[in-house]
């Protein structure tokens, strides 16, 4: 912003150094001070605004990296235990199929418990038959 004479002046967007120093007072009259003085103490003024203003967003800038960061190891925690739970979930389906299938041998059917049942009473009969002869 402020240059000595014949320096060149920084584009926009570029960095910029000071070599003005603050106002002298001393030499103020009735409470007035120079316009040339006046004008140094505002670049000051601006250039430490524009300071804190950097500053600033830089501390943002930072922040919303770690923020990034963070969520990124968020998620990839939630995506190891959604993984994990799956993969439970799985074993213990398969560990039911499995039981099923193997059981599916050892129960009766209605057709099997109809033949049993029409065996012990013709038993039944028969033994009854036996039974009442005997003691007769």
């Amino acid at each position: 912003m402020l240059h000595k004479e014949g320096s060149k002046i920084p584009a926009p967007g570029e960095p910029q150094e000071l070599t003005a120093t603050p106002p002298n007072t001393s030499h103020a009259v009735n409470g007035w001070i120079p316009l040339p003085d006046h004008l140094v103490a505002l670049r000051l003024a601006d250039q430490r605004f524009y300071d804190e203003r950097d500053r600033r967003y830089a501390e943002v800038k930072m922040a919303e990296e770690k923020a990034l960061e963070v969520k990124k190891e968020g998620d990839e925690k939630a995506l190891n235990l959604s993984r994990e739970n799956q993969l439970y979930r799985d074993e213990r389906a398969n560990n039911l199929r499995d039981q099923l299938s193997e059981e599916r041998g050892t129960y009766v059917t209605q057709r099997q418990l109809w033949a049993f049942m029409f065996a012990m009473v013709s038993f039944l009969a028969a033994f009854t038959a036996i039974v009442a002869q005997i003691s007769n």
